[in-house]
This record gives structure tokens, sequence and C-alpha cells, in this order.
């Protein structure tokens, strides 16, 4: 019918995360930790981009792109020259703006 009771108490096992390694640990009770360790590392990577495209920056020849071979500047974005013609068939003035998804030329 009914097991018999075990004769000696439940131990936890030894193995295995810290208890103040486990996720629902670190997303409840420790919630503001979590998040200021995350933050502190997002920062500290995002100053190392910084960094590196500033030498990137640095390293290259006044006037050329940083990506794509020498056509992007550092954000990807084309660089346009004034006089330069498109499909053969349009020749760029000047730059009239730049926005988030593109430049503006006439």
């Amino acid at each position: 019918a009914n097991p018999p009771p075990p004769t000696q108490p439940h131990v936890q096992p030894t193995t295995g995360r810290l208890p103040g390694d486990r996720p629902i640990i670190k997303l409840s009770v420790a919630l503001i930790d979590t998040y200021k360790q995350i933050n502190k590392v997002y920062y500290e990577e995002r100053e190392a981009r910084k960094a590196a495209r500033m030498a990137q920056k640095a390293a290259a020849p006044q006037g050329q792109g940083i990506n794509n071979n020498g056509w992007d500047d550092e954000n990807y974005d084309y660089i346009v020259k004034t006089g330069e013609m498109f499909y053969d068939r349009y020749v760029i003035k000047e730059r009239i703006g730049k926005g988030s998804f593109g430049q503006v030329v006439c």
C-alpha cells in the first residue's frame, strides 16, 4: 500500500549551480544586480567597439572610407562625391541631407 518513510532526510545534491547563479534567483530576488551586471558588460563592450572604430578611422587615409573597401563610411553609408555619375545618367551636385535610411542628393 504505502511505501515506508525514508530513513534519512532528503539532502540537496552538492553538484550543480550555486544558489546565486540559478536563473530563477537572478530573475527574481537578484533582478537589480542582474541588470547592473548586464549594463556594465554592455557599456564596456560598447566603449571597446567605439575605441576600435576610432582607431580604424584614424588609420584610414583622409577622404577614404573605412568599410566596404573604402566605399562606405563608419556608418556603412556610401560616400557620395560631388560630380560623381550614377547609372551613367545622374550627376551628383551636392548632398542635401542624411537620414536614418539614406542620403538625399541633388
